[in-house]
């Protein structure tokens, strides 16, 4: 006897959950939601007079990018090279150093006069030292500018000195200024005393006024280290020993007590000739050996 097998099916009232049917009520739900924007919008295109209102509030539409409510501006920096910053951005000046000073040009950075003075600088702690050095290339103006920056520095009581002129170009402007133009070299008449005394300060380094021993032993401490530099050059770089000290003291003192009695100023000559009249009359041994040893 067969036997029959019957399938039961029990519907709890859910649709059925496959793809087209998903698909279906996506479509509906949509369909929906655009009837009613639709309708939301006819109702709200005119006002009472036959004007449109407002779409948005006072804010604008609210969308993620319209800077509404309180979410942060970010602002992210644009990676360039130097070259391209430089086109990019002409508009920047440099740091200028102030109106104090002589005039020297245009400012080529942020425009205006341009103005440069290194007491000033030094004196509000801008620069550190007074030295200054001029690059560039031949015929940029250089030497123009040297000797315009000299001469006005000059115009407002500064002091000016050329140590050396080999191109003799510095010699009309000291002309033009009322300066005095010394040459010295084989041939001239001109000679640089090494032991000149120089200009005497009114105070000592200590800011005391500066007395007659005071300034008698400076001077004579300067001479003592010219002529020592110049005695160990032609011993051979070698330094001196006890004996060469004593009679170049000796030498230097004599010397002076001697130009003074003429009244002038001691020079090179002078203390060598009183070595060598040292060496017959004072300490005969030590002076003369210390003498035929330099």
């Amino acid at each position: 006897m067969g036997s029959t097998k019957h399938q039961t099916t029990t519907s709890f009232g859910f649709t059925e959950n496959t793809r087209a049917a998903r698909r279906e009520l996506v479509k509906q739900t949509r369909a929906a939601l655009k009837q009613r924007a639709e309708a939301k919008k006819a109702d709200n295109n005119d006002d009472e007079y036959g004007l449109p209102k407002q779409a948005w509030s006072a804010g604008g539409q609210n969308r993620p990018r319209s800077l509404r409510g309180t979410r942060p501006l970010t602002v992210k920096g644009i990676p360039t090279t130097a070259h391209t910053a430089a086109t990019a951005y002409p508009y920047v000046a440099g740091p200028s150093l102030g109106p104090e000073g002589v005039y020297i040009g245009r400012d080529l950075n942020g425009g205006g006069a341009f103005t440069f003075d290194p007491w000033e600088l030094y004196k509000r702690g801008v620069i550190s030292g007074m030295s200054m050095m001029l690059f560039g290339q031949i015929g940029t103006g250089k030497s123009t500018l040297a000797k315009s920056l000299a001469v006005r520095q000059v115009l407002i009581g500064r002091k000016l000195a050329v140590p050396s002129d080999k191109k003799g170009e510095w010699t009309k402007v000291i002309h033009a200024l009322g300066g005095v133009v010394i040459q010295v070299g084989p041939g001239a008449r001109n000679r640089l005393n090494p032991l000149d005394e120089g200009h005497r300060p009114v105070q000592n380094p200590k800011g005391e006024p500066m007395g007659d021993d005071e300034w008698a032993m400076i001077v004579r401490t300067r001479r003592m280290a010219i002529l020592g530099t110049l005695v160990k050059i032609l011993i051979g770089n070698h330094d001196m020993d006890s004996e060469q000290r004593y009679a170049l003291s000796l030498g230097l003192d004599r010397a002076v007590n001697a130009a003074a009695r003429r009244g002038r100023e001691v020079v090179i000559p002078d203390v060598i000739h009183e070595l060598a009249e040292a060496s017959e009359t004072e300490r005969k041994d030590e002076v003369r050996k210390a003498v035929d040893d330099g």
